[in-house]
């Protein structure tokens, strides 16, 4: 059973003052034997707002759901439904209650999503129109309820949901299992009339008994300010102008004497004698000088012979002037009137909340605007003491010329500036005329202040209206002898109680409480027996069998309203169906047409002839309906197609994959978790995958006399010797083959990143097998030990001969070329000599003896005694110095030891004496451990100490049994060798996908790695992301011609997002072909090691791969399929790894498809002719540089949805399809302007190229905005703001610019309609679609029209981080955006301010509020880089962190301390915590 609870209405501002109170009311009598009633029976409280009747609500729902939990176990689920008060609800007692409303997108829950609610909750409060498409939508039975409480049930009438509930839902059920009703209403009505609504009605409709009772007060909750008047002394003072001198007295009677002689000085003597009289002398004379210059602007505007005259009046006029001076303001305000203390009593008043502080004062007159600006300014400058040292004022009037001083109209880009100034926090107190009165919405205003009261009714709600913050505070300020101007207001809401207060107890009120939708009819609304008759052949219920879902007549409009608002829409645009009704040709008949948004499927039905209004329009919206879910537009429960359905109906195969793809030995671990930024569900435990190639494995069983190989030479490409001093120079590295059981794949040269450039080892494959002898094997097999050994210091594991070795690297001959060329045999070119040589003695090597020579010690390696793990090569014998010699100046300076001898220095440091003081040093260069040679050496310091030259005594030295050449090369080979696992891998892919993706760019897609590798998949997955959506957003646009932009958006996410493409990859299993690169010298690359079958098996190795990664793959692929063979190729790899497009199989498929669907939906359509809204469509071909073969895909890509009947679909559909064509194409220019440049700067210029406010300036600069179709005056004035907005920065940068023309990217402030950039975007669309999806002809146009603008403007060099990003850069360690910033997820619509704030631990530095939630971060993040820029130290004094670095977020297990820089959503109980959160939220 479930109790239910509704209310009527359905704004989500509605929970009351007292429904947030921590403890509960104590019960009255009256409120017990009212619950006692509903304990009963079925009755319907009558009581004025604030009696208490939520609390009779609670008591009975504390009784009902006590009842419920008691028979929990015998009938299950226990569900009450609760809204408006929820809070109250909750504080009052341990109900488990929830709130349901419209702002929670309600609209979108499914089936699972509603029981979940229900399973989870005792009781829900929600409004009566959501209970009623429950009930519709078949979530939720009647008879599952156990008590329906009805708010405001006096809207009981008509076709109101309530009405709705009970006579469609209730009166159906089972007498039996019938829920409890309990109403509740503080509006009785009046009898008034012949249609006068009874109370016996209403108890017939809620099935119940009124009970009501008396009181004396009624309250009413209403969000608005909190209206103050305060008073001021207005007494006229006769001793104001004695506070001037007797000079300036004297000035002043001439002035009043030339405004007698001249009636155009009238106005000024006016302003003067006013502001003398209200604001005091100091203003009064500030007013002169406006007044005069106002005066003089005006005369020189005029004509006639008087003009000159007139000036030299005025002339006169202000040399009089200049000697009524006030003096200087200070402190005590003595030269101001009292009405100005006032205003500074209460500006000083909200110092303590100066960090939200956000007013408008409004005055009626100019100069008197004016003057107040210059008096804060002044009282500003005072300093803190004073109190108003936190204002930022400025004064902002109107433009006309028409006023009391026609030179202080204000130009319209002045306003422009101080309005984005004050929406942006720069600018915290507006002194405003009544320009401001109109259309100014800022969210954070808390107060305005009527500093001039107007006395038009409409005048006092629209300033009040300014005040938009939830605790603000409009002030009136009134002369102590005035009349209040709130009377006229508060008597008629006095009136009203009064009335309330004398209500009969058994009668209620008629209120006319139909929904908006259906609205507007003069038909009895309760119907009749002839209405009955009318109906009996027409079909007014259409179920859907499989749901149980159903409509009638009475319920088609509001459906058909919820689908439109449904549809994409941006905030000129109110989607909505248009009835229009007019008489039929049968007289007494009426007939409706219905026409739908520009962007439905569908656009016009028409209902028929009928006897009344409202049954043409129920029929036409009927008709409709059942139109729009025969077509797919409405789902099943007939609701609009949701998110949520769709991810999990696109996803539903997927899982199930995904689950048999873990059925077999592949299957992946559980998730475990790690740092690094990811969840513990993001990784997973992989068995890391070897290249099928090495599992042919080289055997040479015991008594084998021969084995077969195949030998593949590396050689690297030669650099130049240099000399070094000595007798020769440093010898280079040698040639080496991979021997291996099967012969290798043909490769191209490897790169390899040395400090002195890159070089590349070229493989050659030698044709023939090699037999080699069991011995040679055997030998081959101890040298490669000894050789790795020694290059990784530690002993490898390489297999034997008997179990199996996947490769033997052996060193060939130093003149390999030169025996190559001359024929000489394959197995005669390995250096048998070196590999006897090394095998022959042990490892530690033999003494060099003093009298060696350069030839002895060239292309050898060799180390001193008890410094094993040093190695060095020989640069060189110097002859010319001895042990007996003075180490040279640059080593003993270094070390401090100048003038000291090597024999001395091993003597005094080493105990070591040296027996021959005449042998030569050895010139020496330390051999480094092996490192990465894939990619560039970022850490210089290990190669600049092993470049440092040593100097060994040669009796102290060993050599080692291997060459130095040869050792040189086994250095880079392991890389090489590296390198050949992932292209092995590689090739594997490939073959397996059938795909002829160009190797180098296949292998980069595959390639992940914990480094900064210079070859890693990100740059690929960057562009193939852009593939991807091109790829499906033109199948779903070709496949569903009758969806809208919204639905094929959601359509595109589920297909897309990366949990799809995770389970792909994951039943596809790509981490078989992943390539990952780690440190080189914690992972040998070489052998594959097997193990004895007599020993135990070694545990399978295995590695983390995150769910992003997997994903992540498939994207990589397509853009490396697309550089290798552009669209074709990627197509053919989409439909190989996401499956196939149905009657696709080439790109020219798409076109074939379009024009057959196109053809039969165009039809019946005549020839097109562009209505005179459009311009001159040619104007707009020739700027973008193509001819339309049929104009009306251009029209569409220019028309809004605003428009009224349109011969085309709005531009909704080619924006989707024009968004990810400009994504693909301005990726696609980046990556191939900054070839090598990484993923993460890509991405910025990307987004700084396709960012909202640049594509509206190219759509301007193009003209675009000229051929718009709509039918919104605001959008309009949003379009001509952007055209002045672009224009004042082109006129600014002729002052400022070097150029003269705007640089780099001066968009960046622009508050731009979002409409232009759609419009450009749905233009590249339509270009797109009408030249049959030529990727190269939309090319053309990108280049024509977009690019210059990325060349001129965008650049690395000189791009603009995002206020967001700058932070972090340099002062604050960088880290990833999404550590920082958290998904904006509350409904803009109901929840419009969002406020963010930035704290240094804990402590508020800055906030910003905003209807936007990505404008109220921007904005803040500047505010915060202005304060950083204004003040160096604030950092400092507010972070004590090591080096005052301001740390990002940390891994959740970390232990290192998280005090950072918070940047998140301020509430009104903001924690101060230091864990790094970025969250928002509604205020």
């Amino acid at each position: 059973m479930m109790t239910v609870t509704t209310t009527a209405n359905t704004s989500a501002s509605t929970t009351t003052t007292k429904a947030a109170r921590p403890s509960p009311d104590a019960p009255r009598t009256y409120q017990l034997e009212v619950a006692k009633r509903a304990m009963e029976g079925n009755i319907i409280a009558v009581s004025d707002t604030g009696s208490g009747k939520t609390l009779i609500s609670v008591l009975l729902l504390k009784h009902v759901v006590a009842k419920s939990r008691q028979e929990a176990a015998e009938t299950g689920r226990r569900v009450p439904l609760v809204f408006q008060q929820q809070a109250y609800i909750a504080n009052n007692s341990d109900i488990k209650t929830e709130a349901i409303c419209g702002a929670m997108n309600v609209d979108t829950f499914d089936h699972e999503m509603w029981n979940a609610i229900f399973d989870r909750v005792e009781a829900i409060v929600l409004t009566g129109q959501i209970l009623e498409n429950v009930f519709k939508h078949a979530f939720l039975k009647v008879e599952e309820c156990s008590i329906l409480i009805f708010d405001e049930c006096h809207h009981a009438i008509g076709n109101h949901n309530y009405r709705q509930i009970m006579n469609t839902f209730y009166r159906d059920a089972d007498p039996k299992n019938r829920p409890k009703i309990f109403g509740m209403t503080a509006s009785p009505p009046k009898d008034k009339g012949t249609h006068a609504f009874s109370a016996m009605e209403l108890e017939h409709t809620l099935n119940a008994r009124i009970i009501t009772a008396s009181y004396d007060q009624v309250l009413h909750y209403i969000r608005k300010p909190i209206e103050t008047v305060i008073r001021y002394d207005a007494t006229p003072d006769p001793m104001a102008e004695s506070l001037l001198s007797a000079a300036q007295g004297d000035a002043l009677q001439q002035l009043r004497l030339l405004c007698i002689q001249d009636n155009k000085f009238k106005s000024a003597l006016g302003a003067f004698e006013y502001a003398m009289a209200d604001l005091g002398p100091w203003c009064a004379i500030q007013i002169w000088k406006y007044a005069l210059q106002g005066l003089r602007d005006e005369i020189k505007n005029g004509t006639g012979s008087q003009v000159q005259q007139r000036l030299e009046q005025v002339g006169i006029a202000e040399e009089i002037a200049k000697n009524v001076q006030a003096a200087p303001l200070d402190t005590s305000l003595a030269l101001v009137r009292d009405k100005l203390k006032t205003v500074v009593n209460i500006l000083q008043s909200q110092r303590d909340t100066a960090d939200g502080f956000c007013a408008i004062l409004f005055v009626e007159r100019r100069p008197v605007a004016h003057v107040l600006y210059e008096f804060l300014m002044k009282c500003k400058r005072f300093g803190p003491d004073f109190g108003l040292d936190f204002i930022q004022p400025a004064v902002l009037t109107g433009h006309g010329s028409k006023g009391d001083v026609a030179g202080l109209h204000m130009q319209l880009k002045t306003q422009r500036r101080i309005l984005d100034g004050f929406r942006k926090g720069r600018v915290n107190l507006l002194v405003a005329t009544d320009v401001a009165e109109e259309g100014l919405d800022i969210d954070r205003c808390r107060m305005v202040i009527r500093f001039d009261i107007k006395n038009t009714l409409i005048s006092h709600i629209q300033s009040r209206g300014r005040a938009r913050d939830p605790s603000s505070e409009y002030i009136l300020m009134q002369p102590h002898d005035a009349a209040s101007h709130l009377e006229k207001i508060r008597a008629k809401e006095n009136e009203m109680r009064e009335w309330c207060s004398n209500l009969s107890e058994d009668r209620v009120i008629k209120v006319l409480g139909s929904s908006e939708s259906d609205s507007g009819s003069d038909d009895d609304k309760t119907g009749g027996l002839g209405q009955m008759r009318e109906l009996a052949n027409v079909e007014t219920t259409y179920l859907v069998r499989s749901t149980g879902a159903r409509m009638t007549f009475a319920t088609a409009v509001s459906l058909l309203y919820q689908y439109c608002a449904s549809l994409p829409s941006d905030v000129y645009t109110r989607s909505a169906p248009v009835f229009e009704i007019s008489e039929a040709a049968t007289s007494g008949e009426w007939e409706c047409s219905l026409t739908l948004p520009p962007n439905a499927p569908l656009d016009q039905f028409y209902s028929g002839a009928f006897s009344k209004k409202k049954i043409a329009k129920n029929a036409a919206a009927f008709k409709a309906c059942k139109a729009l879910h025969l077509l797919g537009a409405l789902n099943d429960r007939l609701l609009p197609h949701r998110n949520k359905a769709i991810i999990e109906d696109e996803l539903q195969n997927e899982q199930s994959d995904s689950d048999s793809g873990d059925s077999d030995g592949e299957k992946a671990e559980d998730s475990v978790g790690e740092g690094n930024g990811h969840s513990k569900k993001s990784l997973r435990k992989y068995l890391v995958n070897h290249p099928k190639f090495w599992g042919n494995k080289i055997f040479a069983p015991t008594g084998a006399n021969q084995v077969s190989v195949h030998m593949t030479r590396f050689t690297l490409r030669r650099r130049a010797c240099f000399e070094t001093g000595g007798q020769n120079t440093e010898c280079s590295s040698r040639s080496l083959c991979l021997l291996t059981a099967q012969p290798l794949p043909q490769f191209d040269p490897i790169e390899l990143f040395f400090d002195d450039g890159s070089r590349w080892a070229h493989m050659h494959i030698v044709n023939q097998p090699l037999i080699l002898m069991g011995q040679q094997l055997e030998d081959l097999h101890r040298y490669a030990g000894r050789l790795y050994h020694n290059i990784f210091r530690k002993t490898v594991n390489l297999g034997s001969p008997i179990i199996g070795m996947r490769h033997i690297i052996a060193p060939l001959k130093p003149n390999v070329d030169n025996l190559v060329q001359e024929g000489v045999a394959p197995h005669q070119l390995i250096d048998w000599d070196e590999i006897k040589a090394g095998t022959s003695t042990t490892n530690t090597g033999e003494l060099i003896r003093g009298d060696s020579s350069w030839e002895q010690l060239q292309d050898r390696v060799f180390f001193e005694m008890g410094q094993f793990g040093r190695l060095y090569y020989a640069s060189a014998l110097r002859t010319d110095l001895s042990p007996a010699s003075v180490i040279p100046d640059d080593i003993s300076r270094e070390k401090g030891i100048s003038g000291t001898r090597f024999c001395d220095l091993y003597q005094d440091q080493h105990g070591i004496y040296i027996q021959d003081m005449h042998q030569p040093l050895i010139e020496a260069k330390r051999v480094t451990r092996v490192i990465d040679l894939l990619q560039p050496n970022t850490n210089k310091s290990q190669s600049l100490k092993s470049s440092v030259p040593r100097f060994l005594i040669p009796e102290l030295c060993s050599l080692l049994p291997i060459s130095a050449s040869v050792l040189r090369s086994a250095w880079w080979m392991v890389s090489v060798l590296e390198r050949l696992d992932g292209l092995l891998l590689t090739e594997e892919f490939l073959a397996e996908t059938n795909l002829s993706i160009k190797t180098p760019l296949m292998l980069e897609a595959l390639t992940t790695s914990e480094l900064a590798h210079a070859m890693n998949y990100q740059r690929l997955e960057l562009l193939g992301d852009t593939v991807l959506k091109l790829l499906t957003s033109l199948d779903l646009y070709i496949r569903y011609p009758s969806l809208d932009e919204g639905q094929l958006t959601i359509r595109r996410t589920a297909m897309i997002n990366n949990k799809r493409l995770y389970k792909r990859s994951r039943r596809l299993k790509l981490d078989r072909f992943i390539v990952r690169s780690r440190p080189v010298n914690t992972h040998f690359f070489g052998p594959l090691i097997p193990y004895d079958a007599a020993s135990t098996p070694p545990p399978p190795e295995q590695w983390l791969i995150s769910e992003k990664t997997m994903a992540d793959l498939i994207e990589s692929t397509l853009g490396a399929a697309y550089l290798s063979e552009e669209f074709d190729l990627a197509l053919k790899a989409s439909e190989t790894l996401l499956g196939p497009v149905e009657g696709v199989n080439s790109w020219n498929d798409f076109a074939r498809l379009y024009h057959i669907q196109n053809t039969q939906r165009t039809a019946n359509q005549g020839p097109f002719t562009p209505p005179p809204g459009f311009g001159d469509l040619g104007t707009v071909e020739r700027v973008i540089g193509y001819k339309f073969s049929n104009l009306r895909h251009l029209a569409e890509a220019l028309t809004h949805a605003t428009s009224f009947r349109p011969q085309t679909q709005c531009y909704q559909r080619l924006e989707f399809m024009g968004d990810a064509l400009l994504d693909m194409l301005v990726a696609r220019y980046w990556v191939a302007v900054y070839p090598v440049m990484g993923p993460g700067k890509i991405h910025l210029l990307k987004s700084a190229s396709i960012n909202n406010q640049i594509l509206g300036v190219i759509c301007i600069q193009l003209g675009l905005h000229q051929h718009i179709l709509h039918m919104s005056s605001a959008l309009a004035a949003d379009i001509s703001r952007a055209v002045e907005e672009l224009q004042d920065a082109i006129e600014d940068a002729k002052e400022t610019s070097p150029t003269g023309e705007p640089e780099r990217e001066f968009w960046e402030d622009f508050t731009f309609t979002k409409v232009l950039g759609d419009v450009l975007e749905s233009v590249i669309g339509a270009v797109f679609v009408d030249s049959g999806f030529d990727f190269s002809i939309v090319q053309n146009v990108f280049d024509r029209c977009i690019l210059p603008v990325l060349k001129q403007h965008i650049s690395m060099e000189t791009l603009k981080l995002h206020p967001i990003s700058e932070p972090n850069s340099p002062s604050i360690e960088p880290s990833s955006p999404d550590s920082f910033w958290s998904r904006h997820e509350d409904d803009p619509v109901a929840n419009p301010l969002q406020e963010y704030a930035v704290l240094f631990h804990g402590n508020l530095i800055a906030s910003v509020v905003s209807s936007q939630a990505r404008v109220a971060r921007k904005d803040v993040a500047k505010k915060v880089l202005g304060m950083l820029d204004d003040d160096p130290g604030l950092v400092e004094r507010h972070c004590g962190c090591p080096k005052n670095r301001l740390q990002r977020a940390l891994p959740a297990d970390s232990d290192s301390s998280v005090d950072s820089l918070i940047l998140k959503k301020k509430t009104r109980a903001d924690p101060t915590d230091n864990t790094v959160v970025a969250a928002t939220s509604s205020l």
